[in-house]
């Protein structure tokens, strides 16, 4: 009878019918073909989020070889600005060990603590971490990415505070985690493709324009857009198997001029800082939530506030975000050590308390590729100098191309032909 009163009504159909194409035509969107007309070339930070999930099954394998033979296994977490650490040099400052860099672009503390978790309940039990913490880390606009590409509903759900209210001293903030918009926003770009790739549509004439790429063998090379982003995913998976998630770039050097370099700083400020900067309650709620599971496990820790260009750190010391990220980021390690007397943290903040001698950029806040071995060696000295209960406490436009330098130029050219 039902049936039949719809079909003599039949206007009742066509909303259902309307929110039906819909929801198809939305998920056309996740079609891959697809997305390479309505997606710039360069945008492969969803794809650098997911391969996490081949980096932890490839961890997971090998842990089950290496702890038979106690190697020492270290875990790296950050952003682009930690992604090119090598794990056969840090193998010959800690002979013994191998190490997994979960570094994606605009890694936020949030999906530290997403991975630090999966990887501990899976039984692993690494023997050092080491993680990005400065104000990119903690900023307001580092959760774009993650809430789109990372993170699952259970966990979601299970770390969301609904009912927020955010002390005025952060340090003491530690309910939940995720907001309620942004556990809405996560709703959103899971249900709806169009939220999670959001079409660009002039992408189609960007994907088959040439763009001049260095060659490690060939000097210079002209490539579309649409060969550009072919051999970046095929470097973010070669990067995985060969440098266990890290992304080399040994050769890159400066692209900027310091005029430019100037400027850079400014757009990446504006872009990463705001205007008024305030450090994020869920990134906060969630760096404790870190110290609280590394004390349960007495893992040690060194968090370390990554290198930035001179320029990049007079903007940061002008707009006072150094106190307003530090000071925290110590009060919640006094009062986690304080908890926890078997805690073994530390912070390091480079520039202001350390010198690496090396200091070239590609960017106003990316160290250059052939920096990281001296950045590296003094990461490594941290980590074997760390004590129990110690903390080391403080006395013009971007140019094209992006996409971290069009992913450490190729994966230096797919690691040098192989010779990596």
């Amino acid at each position: 009878m039902e049936k039949f009163q719809l079909i003599r009504n039949r206007f009742l159909l066509k909303p259902i019918i309307l929110v039906a194409a819909l929801f198809l035509l939305d998920k056309v969107f996740l079609i891959p073909e697809f997305r390479q007309h309505t997606r710039l070339f360069s945008r492969i930070e969803g794809r650098m989020y997911r391969s996490r999930e081949d980096l932890f099954l490839q961890l997971q394998q090998e842990y089950a070889v290496r702890s038979i033979k106690n190697d020492r296994l270290g875990l790296i977490f950050g952003n682009s600005m930690t992604g090119s650490f090598s794990n056969d040099y840090i193998a010959k400052k800690i002979p013994g060990s191998y190490t997994y860099n979960f570094s994606v672009p605009q890694g936020g503390i949030a999906f530290h603590y997403y991975w630090l978790e999966r990887i501990l309940e899976s039984g692993i039990r690494p023997d050092f971490i080491v993680m990005a913490a400065g104000p990119i880390s903690f900023g307001p606009n580092i959760m774009d990415f993650a809430i789109a590409h990372s993170f699952d509903l259970p966990f979601v759900l299970r770390n969301t505070d609904f009912v927020r209210n955010v002390p005025a001293d952060l340090a003491h903030y530690r309910n939940g985690g995720f907001s309620f918009d942004e556990f809405e926003t996560f709703l959103l770009k899971n249900l709806f493709a169009v939220y999670r790739y959001p079409p660009d549509f002039d992408a189609f004439r960007k994907n088959n324009e040439q763009i001049i790429i260095p060659d490690m063998e060939r000097g210079i090379r002209m490539y579309t857009g649409r060969e550009v982003r072919l051999q970046m995913l095929e470097g973010i998976d070669l990067a995985n198997r060969i440098n266990r998630g890290g992304i080399p770039n040994p050769v890159l050097q400066p692209v900027f001029l310091p005029r430019q370099m100037e400027a850079n700083a400014y757009v990446i400020a504006g872009q990463h800082l705001g205007s008024q900067y305030r450090m994020s309650p869920t990134q906060t709620a969630f760096f404790q939530k870190i110290l609280e599971i590394l004390s349960q496990h007495k893992i040690p820790a060194v968090f370390f506030w990554p290198p930035v260009h001179p320029t990049f750190r007079r903007i940061l010391e002008e707009r006072k975000i150094i106190p307003a990220v530090k000071d925290p980021i110590l009060a919640m390690l006094d009062e986690s050590l304080r908890k926890n007397p078997d805690a073994n943290f530390k912070l390091v903040d480079y520039v202001q308390d350390y010198e690496i001698g090396c200091k070239h950029f590609s960017d106003a806040i990316h160290l250059a590729g052939g920096c990281f071995p001296a950045l590296t060696d003094h990461l490594v000295r941290q980590i074997n100098e760390t004590r129990k209960n110690q903390i080391v406490r403080p006395g013009a436009q971007r140019i094209q191309p992006t996409a971290d330098f069009l992913l450490s130029t190729l994966v230096t050219d797919h690691i040098h032909k192989g010779a990596y």
